[in-house]
């Protein structure tokens, strides 16, 4: 019987050693084709175990930040930071600086500026913090100054830019990724949004 229940053990074992090889296959090829979102779900899985390998963490950071998911990008590079301090590359913790500058996160974003002069002193990313320090503050000098609104009959929940205005300013003509008319829509494996069409709006005359 023990023999039995040793026997049964070990397929099992054997069986998830076989799909774990399987997931991590996959998640590697999804991630060398550059199909960063459906990358992440893989490796997001990959991650969740008691002892994560240093480049899924990084994959897993580098995908969310490819997707400008900079939210989930800079938990996965805090992750990676916090597990493989020692390893961590200079790239990475550029990322995870732009993650929380992004994030509005200025103080973490200082520390992170000290983590990556540690990896090199010569940084010329550190170097041009260091001349300017009170950046954040200039940014914010003229914010009252602008305001920017949505134009309802144009914009939608998907990217929209590159106006040009013809006509004598009465018409402009823009990119969009928002889905079209057409009866079948290709969307990049990047990130999964579809592709970009040119569009065109005339200025309502009342």
């Amino acid at each position: 019987m023990k023999k039995l229940i040793l026997a049964i053990t070990l397929l099992f074992s054997l069986s998830s050693i076989h799909a774990q090889s399987l997931f991590q296959k996959k998640a590697d090829q999804l991630y060398n084709e550059l199909s960063y979102l459906a990358a992440a779900d893989y490796y997001k899985s990959l991650v969740k175990t008691d002892t994560p390998t240093e480049e899924n963490m990084r994959r897993l950071a580098i995908s969310y930040f490819k997707i400008y998911d900079f939210v989930k990008a800079e938990e996965a590079y805090k992750n990676l930071q916090a597990k493989f301090a020692a390893t961590t590359t200079e790239a990475d913790l550029i990322n995870y600086l732009q993650c929380l500058k992004y994030n509005q996160k200025y103080t973490e974003a200082e520390n992170a500026l000290s983590l990556i002069e540690q990896k090199r002193k010569d940084n010329l990313i550190t170097k041009n913090h260091s001349k300017n320090k009170n950046y954040v503050k200039q940014l914010k000098e003229d914010s009252a100054a602008y305001k920017v609104t949505n134009v309802e009959a144009i914009n939608t929940e998907n990217a929209e830019f590159s106006p040009v205005f013809f006509n004598k300013n009465q018409a402009v003509l823009f990119a969009s990724n928002r889905r079209n008319t057409a009866a079948r829509n290709k969307t990049f494996a990047w990130d999964d949004s579809y592709f970009i069409d040119m569009y065109t709006s005339n200025k309502k005359i009342l």
